[in-house]
């Protein structure tokens, strides 16, 4: 009887002993407990592959007025919101210097063409009769002139004659001598005709008036400021009486002196990373929304692609500048500064197997890995990790290449979501 006891004793030991066992070694297990909500499917569906941004809705033409001179305004013509067309006044300034400065500029053109039309014409007979008569009186002077310094010399030696007398004598007896070589040399060159270096100076000094009178004439214009294109202007930074600098968009405290904007054709300029950058080409169709106008929705297309980046705020991010135009939709509704969200559709993929993203973790590359769940029974599932080949995806879901069958059930991790490098 004691015996039998033993033996079944050691035999209940050896079965429990097999059982935990078999157990450990994954002959039974029993799982664990997942929530309906937390199981994903893989399924086949299709994947439209956008872009999303935010961005800010511009004119596509916008010019601040620039002003070529310096001057204070003393007329300004149009208000914030009002329509203009191109070459429109907008402003004048006070053009009282520059039409002095263009009164200056033409006489000295003047005085210089007149010299250059007697030398062109060269000596007229009775400029060379006059020019040696000039001369004989010249010479005449000079006679006297030196008679009166021999004169004067013996009085000076005789004592009979003041030095400052003498010196005077002399004095003019020089002047005399040099008057009949400025004569002589004029009756010459009357003689000669006119030189033709001294036509070609003559030509060179008009030329250089005109060039004068040619930038007066531009300063001048410039003290009217014309619209450079049709459109509305969205900003007035000036005032009458208000000085303006030349060269600069902007007054003394840094805003524009008027902005023209044409609003019949806007944009949304948006900043994509270079990861995204890659899946953008001109033309594409781009979905506009607006906050301020939430019931309304606008179509449009890539119209520019920056060909270099900028930095972004955060380090090693490099920005693309990309312009949607808007094309349709109620665009008389928008209004330069709004915020817009811009989808971009940059592919679709029909019937591929996907899962909610949040099942998979990321690593680099197309590499990812699912937690696959097995059910034993009832809310019990047995999970197990599982590599896969990722391909694209959405805000949504992700394309599985590899590694899951269709219909095979996955545990979905919200926290995966933070393991994502990148989306492909």
């Amino acid at each position: 009887m004691k015996r039998s006891w033993l033996i079944l004793t050691i035999g209940v030991f050896v079965v429990g002993a097999g059982v935990a066992a078999w157990r450990a070694l994954g002959g039974v297990n029993e799982g664990e407990a997942v929530a309906q909500d937390a199981i994903a499917r893989v399924e086949r569906g299709d994947l439209s592959v956008q872009v999303h941004e935010v961005g800010q809705i511009q004119p596509l033409k916008k010019v601040n007025i620039k002003s070529k001179v310096a001057g204070q305004v003393a007329q300004l013509l149009v208000t914030e919101g009002q329509f203009v067309k191109k070459n429109q006044v907008l402003l004048a300034l006070d053009p009282t210097d520059f039409k002095r400065r263009l009164a200056e500029v033409l006489a000295d053109s003047d005085n210089v063409a007149a010299e250059l039309t007697r030398l062109e014409a060269g000596s007229l007979p009775e400029e060379c009769e006059e020019a040696q008569a000039q001369w004989t009186q010249a010479k005449a002077r000079a006679i006297l002139a030196r008679a009166e310094k021999e004169r004067a010399d013996r009085a000076y030696q005789e004592s009979s004659l003041a030095l400052g007398e003498y010196e005077a004598s002399k004095t003019r007896a020089l002047e005399a001598e040099a008057q009949v070589r400025v004569a002589q040399a004029r009756w010459h060159r009357l003689k000669r005709g006119s030189r033709r270096e001294d036509i070609l100076a003559a030509r060179a000094r008009l030329r250089k008036a005109e060039v004068a009178v040619a930038a007066a004439r531009d300063q001048l214009a410039y003290t009217v400021l014309r619209a450079p294109i049709d459109g509305t202007v969205i900003h007035r930074g000036i005032e009458v009486g208000e000085m303006v600098t030349p060269g600069v968009a902007e007054t003394g405290d840094r805003k524009p002196l008027l902005t023209v904007a044409d609003l019949r054709q806007l944009v949304v300029e948006s900043d994509i990373n270079q990861v995204q950058i890659g899946k953008l080409t001109l033309a594409q169709a781009v979905r506009v929304s607006v906050d301020a106008l939430p019931d309304d929705v606008f179509s449009g297309h890539i119209s520019s692609i920056a060909p270099a980046s900028v930095p972004g705020r955060e380090a090693d991010v490099q920005l693309y500048k990309v312009k949607t135009l808007i094309q349709s939709g109620p665009v008389a509704h928008l209004k330069p500064g709004m915020s817009a969200d811009v989808d971009i559709l940059v592919g679709e993929h029909p019937t591929v197997l996907r899962v909610p993203i949040e099942a998979v973790t990321q690593s680099a590359g197309h590499k990812g890995e699912v937690t696959r769940l097995e059910k034993i029974r009832g809310d019990r599932y047995r999970k197990a990790r599982q590599p896969v080949t990722l391909g694209v995806s959405t805000e949504q879901f992700i394309e599985i290449r590899a590694g899951v069958n269709e219909g095979d059930s996955l545990l979905i991790d919200p926290e995966a979501v933070k393991g994502r490098i990148n989306k492909f």
